[in-house]
């Protein structure tokens, strides 16, 4: 998950992610549940800075996957992960040219450009 840039650059959707994010925080120190990842290493899970593609960030995006995937709330997540900005529940949100849903391991990576012999 992300920590949200000002309401006025990403409108509805980042207050959205803002407030889910605190919302997941809320129910895991209610709990016993360990603190997930998305809270403990939030800039694995922050989407692409402007105009740099996600598969210029996608070893980070697999990390943060890998992590989601292992954790004990990823269900609590995926319930209130539509409108985040960068990657909850195991997916993508909110990125350009990257359909909503997406999981990173399914991202191709970028091919690296052959020298001439």
């Amino acid at each position: 998950m992300t920590a949200a840039p000002p309401p006025g650059e990403m409108g509805r959707a980042a207050m959205n992610a803002k407030a889910a994010a605190s919302l997941l925080r809320r129910a895991t120190t209610a709990r016993d549940d360990p603190v997930p990842p998305c809270v403990t290493r939030p800039h694995l899970f922050d989407p692409p800075a402007p105009g740099v593609h996600v598969r210029h960030v996608l070893p980070r995006f697999l990390e943060a996957e890998r992590l989601c995937l292992a954790c004990p709330l990823l269900a609590s997540c995926e319930v209130i992960a539509d409108g985040f900005h960068g990657l909850a529940a195991g997916r993508l949100y909110g990125i350009a040219r990257v359909k909503d849903g997406t999981p990173p391991s399914s991202v191709v990576p970028a091919k690296r450009k052959r020298r001439a012999a």
